[in-house]
């Protein structure tokens, strides 16, 4: 298929505008199951060939705790049969995918349960987020938790490298994850199948992306109907007064409307339109399609502001938060659009003003700040997850391979940032993930931790970044 400029023009000049009302967060039934086709390391066949690929590869299902035999160990299985899990409590970093602290009513870093749809004893073939040390005081707490998001960009990276195997089996797996309303947790233990029972919009629209953009790259249907009900689910929270008019609130129950969350959702339901367009279905088109127009002329309304090389992304709506994935995700969204002037000021901003520099990695026994695995000199430089002073003061590494693709995507030079993402990555070794970030911190007032730990955000971010610069882009 021939990439497709995906047009807020062409998305919402020809349709008339139809908006659905918002609704309260359904019913939790059951998953939509089937058939999840496991890959390497789990069949004999398909080793990637790229070690970052390798090292998520592997990442994939249970870790075996410290404290246990291997033999007594979860272990994935072909089988679509599950029992319930024992009820257990699992405090949890806070995902990329949560509100603003002041506004997102989930507690900061504990998910709750028992979460009665989501509680099976089947492993899971998704992506744990972390390769945590074993004598982390966080290792018991986290060691097999997957966001969901991070699976989805997993699979999104596996795809760029025309891995379709190790892609289908992330996604097979995250649609039989799915709710019969569509929506999908935003974590998941991989050892047990306990899912967080929180339901963000940009978790959904990245899985629903990832699969659209899955169908789109190999010529097939085979995850339409998941993206269409993930796709439905997010219609309902769409508003239709007001200053928010258009906009996708942040999940059921919530009152915000995020900058990230919106432009993840109007890229999903863009390139859903397109793809129905393509396959002769004028109806879903001109529904998802009037959808996403509303949500992209609601965001250029509404969330950016600024002029020159001072324009920028909020965090959302009434949130004068300066964030650097809604810098990111926000240039995207103006490139996607045509308007590359726009997309480079934002970029531009983002890269002067969120930069850090002169870093170095070092050890710590004490808990708050615990690291007593790596340490490097370097200087590093990077880039810090939020402008205002009151906020988190790390290099969180994600920022540097999501402004890379940015770059990658107007044009511009990306040696400056290659020899970032080539400094960090010696930090550990070529069979480990990056880092997530320069020191353990946590800060309750952005409901955040960040952790000296090799994960598969960043690592999954940098395959994307260097070979689909154009993955939000075209169609």
């Amino acid at each position: 298929m021939s990439p497709r400029r995906l047009s807020l023009a062409i998305l919402a000049s020809a349709l008339a505008l139809v908006l659905i009302a918002p609704g309260s967060a359904a019913a939790k039934v059951h998953h939509s199951g089937g058939k999840v086709h496991l890959a390497w390391p789990y069949s004999k066949k398909g080793r990637p060939a790229d070690p970052l690929a390798q090292w998520l590869a592997k990442q994939s299902g249970p870790a075996c705790p410290k404290h246990r035999k291997k033999s007594h160990c979860p272990k994935l299985r072909r089988s679509n049969k599950h029992k319930r899990a024992k009820a257990s409590e699992a405090a949890v970093i806070p995902s990329v995918d949560r509100g603003p602290r002041r506004l997102d009513t989930d507690p900061v870093a504990t998910i709750a349960s028992p979460v009665a749809h989501a509680a099976t004893a089947t492993p899971l073939a998704l992506t744990r987020s972390y390769e945590i040390p074993s004598a982390d005081p966080s290792y018991s707490r986290l060691l097999n938790w997957a966001w969901t998001y991070d699976s989805a960009v997993t699979a999104s990276s596996f795809m760029a490298l025309n891995n379709q195997t190790q892609a289908k089996a992330l996604l097979d797996q995250l649609a039989a994850l799915q709710l019969a309303d569509g929506s999908i947790d935003i974590a998941f233990d991989v050892s047990n199948g306990h899912g967080a029972g929180i339901y963000r919009t940009g978790t959904i629209s990245w899985v629903g992306l990832a699969m659209t953009k899955y169908d789109g790259k190999y010529g097939v249907s085979t995850y339409r109907a998941a993206a269409k009900k993930a796709a439905d689910y997010l219609l309902t929270l769409q508003s239709t007064t007001g200053s928010s008019t258009g906009m996708i609130r942040g999940g059921p129950g919530i009152p915000w409307y995020s900058t990230q969350h919106n432009i993840l959702a109007y890229e999903f339901l863009g390139h859903l339109a397109l793809e129905l367009n393509g396959a002769g279905d004028t109806a879903g088109y001109q529904k998802y399609g009037t959808a996403a127009g509303a949500i992209g002329t609601a965001i250029q309304n509404n969330l950016l502001t600024g002029t020159g090389t001072s324009t920028h992304f909020i965090q959302g709506l009434g949130d004068t938060v300066v964030p650097l994935d809604a810098q990111a995700y926000g240039a995207f969204f103006e490139a996607a659009n045509g308007n590359t002037t726009t997309a480079g000021n934002v970029l531009t901003y983002a890269k002067n003003n969120l930069g850090v520099s002169g870093r170095s990695i070092v050890k710590s026994t004490n808990a708050a700040t615990y690291n007593n695995t790596y340490a490097a000199a370097g200087p590093f430089s990077g880039y810090k997850p939020y402008l205002e002073a009151s906020a988190p003061n790390v290099l969180w590494f994600t920022a540097t391979p999501m402004l890379r693709m940015v770059t990658a995507a107007l044009s511009q030079s990306t040696t400056t940032l290659d020899s970032w993402i080539t400094s960090w990555k010696a930090i550990t070794t070529s069979t480990v993930g990056p880092l997530q970030a320069d020191q353990t911190l946590t800060n309750a007032a952005y409901g955040v931790e960040y952790h000296v730990w090799p994960s598969a955000e960043p690592a999954a971010w940098i395959l994307l970044s260097q070979n689909a610069p154009t993955f939000f882009t075209t169609y």
